[in-house]
């Protein structure tokens, strides 16, 4: 792990000023650094699995940094008794920056002086020099964490032997993180998917959610042009749509650094162990495609009357991996869980820009997820089991992190967001 020392002693003078002026439970430092992140992750060309375990590892270090001075919740990799006296966005600030240097070596001075920036604006009263030492420790401490997790997302892959239910390439493209199952968790025990098998080819269920894709998610057979816009805003959004959700929310709602930074930290968490999880499971299970079963017909498993149609085409490109389980699915209630641990299950207004210059309004997180989910059988990916199976499994997940993360039971309350009107309608 590389590591810099830390600049004590050398810091701007602005920052004795802003110790004095600035409110130590000033929102929105977590948020900063993510906005940070991403612009020089996507300015390196990361990948967005990359993109997903850099901005993981980050909010980590931002909660467990704000989380040492604050000492409200449990911790994730950072031991030791809360810092009396500090400031927890300077914590916060000297771990995301000591994280992203190591991440970004080639931009450690703009990262430097975005940091320093930082600090002069939201440092708050406290230690400063107590809570550089601290955040320096707290990105230690998780970069020493995720040391060697096996991340890999190449896409080697070897298709399996033809047969009927088994997988098929679709697409001459790479395929799409193959190898995830050798990548350990943040949370879970193991990355295993706790996952019954798809449905057998013969069983009733079977039947009725291929008829239900094939009519459904059909280019040709889905004339509903509200069901083909609602397939096409959410086609690869994937975990920057629920970031962008995020950030929209937290923006709005004045929530301490400690807060802000493990609500990050849990949407992060949430999506990354989901996505290990929900991966592991597509290629142990190797089931195929709506458009492969479509275009062969039921004769290879004893149903000759399900006849082949080799003009059907689904609505969107078909994933490059495995059918079950919906990954969209999964990622999306693993995200719902995440916020709802935040912002509660109650009404929550917000606006969801997609990549194709579509948007849409939607009451609640649950509203958002639920028309995720529909939307991969609106674009012919997915049969519905898969959907339920999906979602169950992101709620699992998301259960698992709400619960490493929680509020020790001598601290102060987490804040109500539903009585501070900051979620109604911006």
């Amino acid at each position: 792990m590389r590591s810099t020392a830390i600049l004590t002693g050398l810091l701007p003078a602005a920052f004795a000023a802003a110790l004095a002026t600035t409110d130590p439970a000033d929102a929105g430092v977590a948020l900063d650094w993510q906005d940070i992140a991403r612009t020089a992750m996507r300015e390196s060309n990361w990948s967005p699995h990359e993109q997903l375990r850099g901005l993981t590892i980050l909010n980590i270090a931002l909660f467990d940094a704000a989380n040492g001075v604050a000492g409200r919740f449990s911790a994730y990799a950072l031991t030791g008794e809360p810092l009396a006296g500090g400031s927890e966005a300077a914590a916060a600030s000297e771990a995301a920056f000591r994280v992203l240097s190591v991440f970004l070596p080639d931009q450690v001075q703009a990262l430097a002086a975005r940091r320093d920036d930082l600090l002069a604006r939201h440092a708050g009263s406290g230690d400063l020099s107590a809570s550089l030492a601290l955040g320096e420790r707290a990105a230690e401490a998780v970069l020493a964490a995720r040391a060697a997790d096996g991340a890999d997302f190449g896409g080697d892959y070897t298709e399996p032997p033809q047969a009927p239910g088994v997988y098929r390439r679709t697409s001459d493209k790479p395929m799409v993180l193959p190898n995830i199952s050798a990548m350990r968790p943040y949370v879970l025990a193991a990355p295993d998917a706790l996952l019954p098998p798809p449905p057998s080819l013969d069983s009733a269920q079977f039947q009725r959610d291929l008829a239900e894709v094939r009519e459904s998610g059909g280019l040709e057979s889905q004339t509903d042009p509200e069901k083909v816009m609602i397939a096409r805003l959410h086609a690869g959004s994937g975990a920057a749509a629920w970031i962008q959700i995020g950030e929209g929310l937290l923006s709005r709602c004045d929530l301490p650094v400690v807060e802000e930074a493990r609500a990050l930290a849990l949407l992060t968490l949430a999506m990354s162990d989901t996505l290990i999880s929900g991966m592991t499971a597509k290629y142990r299970y190797n089931f195929w495609r709506p458009i492969t079963v479509i275009h062969e017909g039921g004769a290879g498993f004893g149903r000759p009357d399900i006849a082949p149609d080799t003009s059907w085409a689904p609505v969107l490109e078909t994933p490059r991996h495995p059918e079950y389980p919906c990954q969209h699915c999964a990622n999306g209630s693993a995200a719902q869980g995440a916020l709802e641990a935040v912002f509660g299950t109650g009404p929550v207004h917000f606006t969801f820009a997609g990549d194709r210059g579509l948007t849409g309004d939607y009451t609640s997180l649950r509203a958002f997820a639920e028309e995720e989910a529909q939307s991969r059988i609106y674009g012919g990916a997915h049969f519905r089991w898969s959907n339920v199976a999906g979602s169950a499994l992101g709620a699992q997940v998301a259960a698992t992190v709400v619960a490493a993360l929680a509020p020790r039971a001598e601290a102060a309350p987490v804040t109500d967001l539903s009585a501070s009107g900051c979620l109604a309608r911006p």
